[in-house]
């Protein structure tokens, strides 16, 4: 059974986004650091006992299938934003035709 199996993805993820600037050291390469499976390898992780990783994996879980929706999210507004920002800064779409509803002051 492999090291995800036993800890969890939320574990395994949390380690490698907590430790990337470690691991990215210890890799090789120059235009990107690159991590061979010999280099991972030699990276220590202190495990906590297999409750404790169940246990966290069930609280870790649905908030990062929260971030991951969000990050989808974010990607499909991004491509509309990138399309039409540079036409809207150009002058070519123009909104100052646009009204707006006006809010209500609160008192």
């Amino acid at each position: 059974m492999g090291a995800t199996a036993r800890t969890g993805t939320a574990f395994v993820y949390r380690f490698l986004v907590r430790n990337k600037d470690r691991i990215a050291d210890a890799g090789s390469g120059t235009t990107f650091p690159e991590v061979s499976g010999k280099t991972m390898v030699s990276i220590q992780l202190a495990l906590p006992d297999i409750e404790l990783c169940v246990e966290f994996e069930e609280w870790a879980a649905p908030l990062l299938e929260h971030q991951r929706n969000l990050e989808e999210e974010n990607r499909q507004y991004g491509n509309p934003r990138d399309m039409l920002l540079p036409k809207l800064m150009s002058g070519e779409i123009g909104v100052s035709g646009i009204e707006l509803p006006m809010r209500s002051e609160d008192p």
